[in-house]
């Protein structure tokens, strides 16, 4: 069992904490998100914000790493909704942390990865191209780096 903001559930049910809808891209159907471990292209995010250097580094990756957080797709771009564990250690902030991953799509325009908290846990992976086109090509861990902002 693990707890996940108010509730308790089981490692392979749902979390709570997030809706029980989601919408299919490109559809207007509803259905239930597929809650799921990271897979090696959301790994090679979270590594890329592993080797930026601001408060609470190591806590947002940590977060994001660890064995039990789940993470579900929420669009065609790959963006990706996290359900934390509430008993890991918040990100210093709360709500905005200055990074980003960033990567170059194959036409040279580029890729984001933007982590959105909520009361110091990681909530939500937002993946955008800069101008707004599908994402052309899978992109390679050691592609992806950290930039910090202020």
């Amino acid at each position: 069992m693990l707890r996940y903001g108010q509730e308790t559930v089981d490692r392979e049910e749902r979390p709570a904490t997030v809706a029980a809808e989601s919408r299919v891209p490109g559809s207007s159907v509803s259905a239930m998100p597929q809650w799921r471990r990271l897979e090696e292209a959301e790994r090679r995010i979270a590594h890329a914000l592993a080797r930026a250097s601001f408060p609470g580094a190591g806590l947002l990756t940590g977060q994001l790493l660890h064995p039990d957080t789940r993470v579900t797709t929420i669009d065609e771009a790959g963006s990706f909704r996290v359900a934390v564990p509430r008993h890991l250690a918040r990100v210093p902030g709360g709500e905005r942390v200055p990074i980003e991953a960033v990567a170059v799509d194959a036409d040279g325009t580029a890729i984001r990865a933007l982590p959105h908290l909520v009361d110091g846990y990681v909530e939500e992976v937002e993946i955008y191209r800069e101008d707004g086109d599908h994402i052309q090509r899978l992109v390679h861990e050691r592609e992806w780096r950290p930039e910090t902002w202020e």
